[in-house]
């Protein structure tokens, strides 16, 4: 595959390089020719350009074919590259498959040296226990002996002090070395009892390929006595045929010699059946372990598997438990925001709704002005003593309607702290300082005219902002007359102030 690749690849190089070099030569030569010669053959006859311009001719048929020839050349070009694409695609699968090949007999050939040498080391350390307590069990066995030997020494010497102090060391002696044996003991049992899952399984195959091996040489012992039984039946009859032809020179029926070695070639084969039942045997015994070893490996993955399950199982409950909380978190936040939005729209509610009253109160307000100056204008004011106790009568309403329209913006205004500072700038520009009288009506004209023109420049906004509102608080103004009163007051208050 990978000559053929390379076999591929050369012959696209050389076709390349030979086209290159054919379409060079060509646009050199006519670049060459159409910059140097043609300038200076038809520099001063136009009309011979023109007339070979015209004169050129092609062959079609020829183009055709090589339009042909150029598509058929170009479609084995794709199909070679296709067919390349498609072995580099192999090639690098291949590749990859080797390389996780490669990587997969690295891992297993790690862990079998690893397990071999796990399973040699406790096998080291058993052994060394082993011996350790074999030898502890002599030395106490020695200590007993000498324990029991100054026991009678004791009895029979004079001494006692002396044999005291041996008796006592040596029950030290012994109690060490009693510790010690279990203490070893412990750790062999705790060695043997609480191997690892990969110990465990060496442990396993050691045994089955002991046991395999067993069976193999009781195998081999059988055949082996079997081939000398089957020697010595032959020297026997060897040496009886050797014997009669000796002894019998005459010629006699060859039956019996026949029949001989008739039995010993069944013998033989028989030998060779029992020799290849052996083998079938061994085979199958390979397999069996074979077989064991694959189960308890299976069964080892079925209880990991179990227990990665059982892992999954508890990490999606809690999965699903803090999802629950999440969910229930962001419907708080929800519920929270619903809650800001409401609360921010009533405030917007309740900041239009003042703004609304107090447009409409600041509209009657122009309103009333505005028929104070027709009257005056008019000329339907009455005399300076009669006008002093209207004034005042209609100051008063108005101070009444003042007051009336500050408490209805404080309680629109008591709910929301964020106005109240407009509210209390714009309740001091429209009210005035101090109201004093008038004593004459020229004065009283000029604070008529005077406010008007204050009333023009500071209330054209409120005038604007008259809404269907402003229909249900006309049904609440006063009547005509005090409407007429109380705008004739309120530029006399205006004046006062000024």
């Amino acid at each position: 595959m990978d000559r053929r690749l390379h076999a591929v690849q050369d012959r696209l190089a050389e076709q390349c390089a030979q086209t290159f070099k054919t379409v060079q030569g060509s646009v050199s030569a006519v670049t060459s020719y159409f910059q140097k010669d043609v300038p200076l053959k038809h520099e001063t006859d136009h009309e011979s350009l023109l007339q070979r311009a015209f004169a050129l001719q092609y062959n079609g048929k020829k183009m055709k074919k090589l339009e042909k020839e150029y598509t058929v050349i170009r479609k084995e070009e794709q199909e070679e590259q296709v067919e390349i694409r498609k072995l580099r695609n192999e090639n690098r699968l291949l590749k990859q498959r080797v390389e996780n090949l490669e990587k997969e007999s690295e891992t297993l050939a790690n862990r079998l040296i690893e397990g071999q040498v796990l399973n040699a080391q406790y096998a080291e350390e058993s052994y060394q226990l082993k011996r350790e307590n074999n030898s502890l069990k002599k030395q106490l066995e020695d200590l007993d002996c000498m324990f029991k030997n100054t026991q009678i020494d004791t009895d029979q010497t004079e001494n006692i002090h002396t044999s005291d102090f041996i008796v006592t060391s040596n029950h030290n002696e012994v109690e060490v070395l009693r510790e010690t044996v279990n203490r070893l003991s412990t750790e062999n049992r705790r060695l043997q009892s609480t191997p690892n899952s990969e110990i465990a399984a060496l442990h396993e195959e050691l045994t089955l390929v002991k046991m395999r091996d067993a069976e193999a040489q009781v195998n081999l012992n059988e055949l082996r006595q079997r081939i000398a039984d089957l020697n010595r039946e032959w020297q026997l009859h060897d040496s009886l045929c050797k014997t009669a032809r000796e002894t019998d020179n005459s010629p006699r029926d060859d039956t019996y010699d026949l029949i001989a070695h008739e039995l010993i070639s069944l013998k033989m084969r028989e030998a060779q059946t029992d020799c290849d039942n052996k083998l079938l045997s061994q085979k199958i015994m390979d397999i069996e372990t074979q077989k064991q070893v694959l189960h308890n490996q299976i069964k080892r993955q079925d209880e990991e598997s179990q227990r990665i399950r059982l892992e999954l199982d508890e990490c999606r409950i809690r999965e699903n438990e803090l999802r629950i909380q999440l969910v229930e978190l962001k419907n708080q936040m929800n519920d929270g925001l619903l809650r800001q939005k409401e609360d921010s729209m009533m405030l917007r509610i309740r900041e239009a709704e003042s703004t609304q009253t107090i447009g409409d109160l600041r509209q009657k307000i122009a309103e009333l002005e505005v028929q104070n100056q027709e009257l005056i204008t008019r000329g339907q004011i009455m005399d300076d003593t009669n006008f002093q106790d209207k004034f005042a009568e209609l100051q008063d309403e108005v101070m009444d309607l003042r007051l009336i329209q500050s408490l209805q913006r404080r309680q629109s205004l008591s709910t929301d702290p964020l106005t109240r500072l407009d509210y209390e700038e714009s309740e001091d520009e429209s009210f005035p300082s101090s109201p004093l009288t008038l004593s004459n009506p020229g004065s009283h004209c000029l604070s008529s005219s005077l406010n008007i023109h204050s009333n023009s420049f500071t209330e054209p906004n409120h005038l604007r902002q008259s809404t269907s509102s402003s229909a249900i608080d006309h049904g609440k103004a006063p009547n005509p007359t005090s409407s007429t009163e109380l705008s004739s007051s309120h530029p006399s208050s205006s004046l006062s102030t000024d």
